[in-house]
């Protein structure tokens, strides 16, 4: 199933240019993220066909990003398209993802969670099975944007930068924070940090830390002795703590 699953998304990338940075950089990570969400199936004791489900939805949660980047050459949401939408858009109002997959059975999850993976929060209509995958692909996709922006200095200047108010007060509350018009670089490194408070499952938080992206980003953007960083951390490894508790 997953060589079919493979050799699909592989005659739907050919019309895009490897060349393109962007094109490789999401060709790469859709790939990586496609293996944490089987992976984190696999924690989960769920059956055969439910781990290559996990798969399917990691290869595609960004499906959306690929014409994102050809047409508007960005990957910002705010300033171009919400990929999440778009990527389910593509997949299940014009068919795509029967090019994927026959099977019409796990239709309504997967949709849900590609359209649910970039948001604040998952939708409140969705059913247990909806919200499981959605985890399972948000999860996913933050430890490969961990890997990715502790293996390549992505964020701008962060060092030059102010950390606004919006950002310290959902550090404060310990949630999420979404991208805003005018986030800096300082906040877009923060915004990503804040990811650990929206982990789902001990395989995510052990893998983060066996990792250890987590140290290695506050060292790349030397905010290590930083206060919100301190904060984020100090959190981070009491929920490791937590998780891991017999």
């Amino acid at each position: 199933m997953k060589l079919k699953i493979n050799l699909a998304f592989e005659k739907f990338i050919k019309k895009y240019n490897r060349s393109n940075e962007k094109i490789k950089r999401k060709y790469i990570h859709s790939y990586r993220t496609a293996a944490l969400a089987y992976k984190i199936a696999k924690s989960l004791k769920l059956s055969k066909e439910q781990k290559e489900m996990a798969y399917l939805m990691g290869l595609l949660h960004d499906l959306g990003r690929f014409e994102q980047a050809i047409k508007y050459d960005t990957f910002n949401d705010l300033q171009s398209l919400d990929h999440g939408d778009f990527g389910s858009e593509l997949l299940f109002e014009k068919g795509l993802i029967r090019e994927f997959i026959s099977d019409t059975k796990y239709d309504n999850i997967l949709c849900k969670a590609i359209k649910y993976h970039n948001k604040f929060a998952i939708g409140e209509e969705c059913n247990k099975d909806e919200i499981l995958f959605s985890k399972i692909i948000r999860d996913a996709d933050k430890l490969d944007i961990f890997n990715i922006l502790a293996t390549k200095k992505i964020c701008r200047d962060p060092a030059n930068n102010e950390l606004s108010d919006y950002v310290k007060t959902a550090i404060e509350n310990k949630t999420l924070a979404m991208y805003t018009k005018n986030y800096n670089g300082k906040d877009l490194l923060y915004i990503n940090l804040l990811f650990v408070y929206d982990l789902n499952f001990k395989f995510s938080i052990n893998y983060l830390s066996r990792k250890k992206y987590f140290e290695k980003l506050l060292k790349i953007y030397k905010i290590t002795d930083e206060k919100y960083a301190k904060i984020i951390k100090k959190d981070f490894y009491q929920k490791v703590k937590e998780v891991n508790k017999c």
